[in-house]
């Protein structure tokens, strides 16, 4: 009886480890996709998180950062104002070849409260603030699908674009 039970014990242990090669074990649901390459989709990402937001129309189309004039919204008050210099970021990560087929775009501005004034020396002024939206983004199954926003999150100071209360 002891031989037979090892036998049983081993053939389980052995039906266990095939499920596990052959991905039935898994707890994530993997999605096969006909959709666009990787760099196709993360360019079309990108350009749907920036358009899905008014706010975010001073970043760089493209991966990078660099110099930004971020405009200041007055809350009802309609003033011109002058825009903030600042630094605008985009960046993105990805989680493509996981089992959440989506990107993940960062919008990231930076700028100096209060601000500097043409000619100033900003350097030593001020309080360095930042703004970021993390927009996931996610990919289609299909080819032909556009990508769509499954959320986005706002962290840091008020952003200066953003509507007054």
């Amino acid at each position: 009886m002891c031989g037979d039970m090892r036998a049983v014990k081993a053939a389980a242990v052995l039906a266990v480890a095939a499920l596990a090669v052959a991905g039935c074990g898994d707890s994530h649901k993997k999605v096969a996709h006909s959709g666009p390459s990787r760099a196709a989709f993360l360019r079309r990402a990108l350009q749907v998180a920036r358009a899905s937001n008014s706010e975010l129309a001073n970043f760089p189309p493209g991966y990078g950062h660099g110099e930004c004039s971020i405009p200041r919204a007055l809350g009802g008050i309609h003033a011109s104002v002058a825009p903030l210099r600042g630094t605008c970021r985009t960046r993105w990560e990805t989680a493509i070849d996981s089992h959440e087929p989506k990107a993940v775009v960062i919008f990231t501005e930076r700028w100096r409260w209060p601000p500097c004034l043409p000619g100033e020396d900003c350097v030593a002024g001020g309080r360095l603030l930042r703004h970021t939206w993390t927009v996931t983004v996610e990919r289609p199954v299909a080819a032909g699908q556009r990508p769509s926003i499954l959320a986005t999150h706002q962290t840091g100071a008020q952003a200066p674009q953003a509507p007054k209360p």
